[in-house]
């Protein structure tokens, strides 16, 4: 699934929308680099095994660190804990 780089903060962390309102939020391991509106491809049944994304622009796969807190599903409405906006299995892709 695609996902648009939507902010990066100075402590290298990275914020990521698809276009069905997951929010992916990850530090990209090593030199590599993303960028506000750099476009991602994503596998989000298996990212939080596969620790990885792959940069569309020139099909380089990034490694990522990410935790299953991390990843948000922004239709869903916020709620009093964390896992409130946590994707449901269905929303992530896995059936």
């Amino acid at each position: 699934m695609k996902a648009i780089v939507q902010a990066r903060n100075a402590h290298g962390s990275v914020s990521a929308r698809t276009k069905n309102g997951i929010l992916l939020v990850f530090v990209v391991e090593g030199k590599e680099t993303l960028n506000v509106g750099d476009e991602i491809e994503v596998d989000l049944p298996n990212l939080l095994s596969a620790q990885q994304v792959l940069r569309s622009s020139d099909q380089r796969v990034m490694r990522i660190r990410i935790n299953e807190m991390n990843i948000h599903d922004l239709e869903q409405p916020p709620g009093t804990n964390a896992a409130s906006r946590t994707p449901s299995r269905e929303r992530l892709g896995r059936t």
